[in-house]
């Protein structure tokens, strides 16, 4: 093998590297939210007006959407509330256009989001606390 040869067998490895590690960057960053919308829905009469808000600080959001990553699955006891939806949020997180997740968290009995089909989480207080001030809130309910 000549040494031109060798160097091109070189130059070309390095150019696959270099271009696969960019496209691994830019996919993850297109699969990282950017925005969220937010509403809430009450069957209580008169209880909460309507909520309706859209978050555009991509480091809060993707803050928000790591930590609902992070929360520790339900189980069925968990899962099985003894109170009916009464005030819920509705989540939708986007990149750019495209819907990355959306999920539903009751705001009074039990604390249970679905982050995909069969797969709910148990949201402690401190996840609560985030979601009502990255919403900006004081409180849920």
């Amino acid at each position: 093998m000549t040494i031109k040869w060798q160097k091109f067998v070189l130059f070309f490895a390095l150019l696959l590297f270099v271009t696969s590690c960019g496209t691994e960057a830019n996919a993850e960053a297109a699969t990282k939210p950017t925005s969220m919308t937010v509403t809430r829905s009450s069957t209580i009469p008169n209880h909460l007006p309507p909520f309706a808000r859209t978050i555009t600080d991509a480091t809060v959001v993707q803050k928000l959407y790591r930590a609902a990553q992070d929360l520790p699955k339900a189980g069925v006891h968990n899962w099985m509330c003894p109170l009916d939806s009464t005030i819920v949020y509705h989540v939708r997180f986007l990149a750019g256009k495209s819907v990355q997740q959306q999920w539903d968290m009751d705001a009074i009995g039990c604390y249970a989001i679905m982050l995909h089909k069969d797969d709910p989480r148990q949201p402690n207080q401190a996840f609560v606390s985030l979601f009502a001030r990255t919403i900006g809130l004081a409180k849920l309910y």
